[in-house]
């Protein structure tokens, strides 16, 4: 039909994101492990970060299994992932951790086992402003056209609906460190 436009897939994940963060789409947590989450993700990390940048994984032997929507939890690491590539314009490190979350980081939340999901990177970093804006939705550092600003919104509005918590970590120079705090389905 002439003048119409067909979506592609960025615009779909704009659309879902927008979605999720307004709470208009359901979560379907199911019981997931993140091992094979990241293994499912990986070529799409690795040729999305490019050559300059190292991608490395570190999973605690005791990792439980999750229990989350795994959609919606693939699409918050794919954003972290993004983000933190953004971060390294010359290079560098990310670091994707998991580990059972303590008692004293989840206190705050319903009682039950947690996982500790951490996305690191040793890039620019952000200042005090910028990180305080930073789970804003549409706040972006991007340029006009780059971003939109629903990344770390996603992935904030995501942790919040399943149960659990996003933090943030950032200095200038010094890197940035975004943890979740997802709900485990309790089995080892």
């Amino acid at each position: 039909e002439p003048g119409a436009r067909f979506f592609n897939r960025a615009d779909a994940d704009l659309v879902r994101q927008m979605l999720t963060f307004g709470r208009a789409q359901p979560l379907r947590p199911t019981h997931l492990d993140l091992a094979d989450l990241l293994l499912q993700i990986q070529e799409l990390t690795d040729k999305a970060v490019g050559q300059r940048i190292e991608v490395a994984a570190a999973l605690d032997a005791r990792l439980p299994m999750l229990y989350v929507d795994p959609v919606q939890l693939e699409l918050a690491l794919l954003n972290l992932v993004f983000n933190a590539r953004d971060a390294l314009p010359e290079g560098g490190h990310i670091r994707i951790e998991g580990r059972p979350a303590t008692a004293a980081e989840v206190a705050q939340l319903a009682p039950g086992p947690y996982v500790c999901l951490t996305v690191a990177d040793d890039g620019v970093g952000m200042d005090e402003a910028t990180r305080a804006k930073a789970f804003e939705p549409y706040f972006t550092t991007k340029p006009r056209g780059a971003g939109s600003g629903l990344g770390l919104a996603q992935v904030h509005a995501f942790a919040r609906q399943s149960g659990g918590d996003a933090r943030l970590e950032s200095a200038p120079g010094q890197g940035t460190r975004v943890s979740l705090f997802l709900p485990a389905s309790g089995a080892a």
